[in-house]
């Protein structure tokens, strides 16, 4: 099983080293603090994210990505409330691309994943909502990135996952800690 995992990385070495440059595009969207650059780096990562699915044979996935990219690089622009009814056309656009395009049942798993992060979008101002949704989606991508054999797509979302689980862990401890320290001075 190993040697065919490592057959299929090394065949699609293209393809990888195209993940790769989409990994460390979106990863150094978080090393800023403002949301306007992180969303432009992502989209722009997401653009790149959707060659990498090209070329490794998934364009359901590629058109999803692609699309997808295009909504941050908007919502960077215009701003998230302007843009809401792009997001939904946006989750009505990967749904029709997905039943037209989709090959097998593997095909939905991007749009389950992006419909899970459209969602989030609108929950940005409840920050528990979003982070849970957003998991979602960063374990169905995960889930897709394992079926698809992308290794820098699994790197991607496991490192995604493991920032919005020490974050989240974070912010409840600062919450309950906050919420002790309230507690004791009333």
């Amino acid at each position: 099983m190993l040697d065919q995992l490592l057959t299929t990385i090394i065949a699609t070495w293209p393809a990888q080293i195209i993940g790769f440059l989409a990994l460390f595009i979106s990863l150094t969207g978080y090393l800023f603090k403002e949301p306007k650059i992180n969303l432009y780096f992502w989209g722009g990562s997401e653009i790149i994210w959707s060659v990498h699915l090209l070329l490794l044979g998934s364009l359901t996935g590629a058109l999803i990505l692609f699309a997808s990219g295009i909504r941050l690089l908007l919502t960077a622009k215009i701003g998230a409330k302007r843009a809401l009814p792009i997001i939904f056309l946006y989750i009505l656009t990967i749904w029709v691309i997905t039943f037209l395009g989709a090959e097998n049942k593997t095909d939905l798993l991007p749009a389950i994943a992006s419909t899970f992060f459209s969602i989030a979008l609108f929950y940005t101002h409840k920050v528990h909502v979003f982070r849970f949704f957003d998991g979602l989606c960063i374990v169905t991508w995960l889930l897709f990135a394992v079926i698809i054999t992308s290794v820098p797509s699994f790197l991607s979302d496991l490192v995604s996952l493991s920032i919005l689980i020490i974050s989240s862990y974070k912010m409840g401890l600062f919450s309950h800690s906050k919420n002790r320290a309230f507690r004791k001075s009333s």
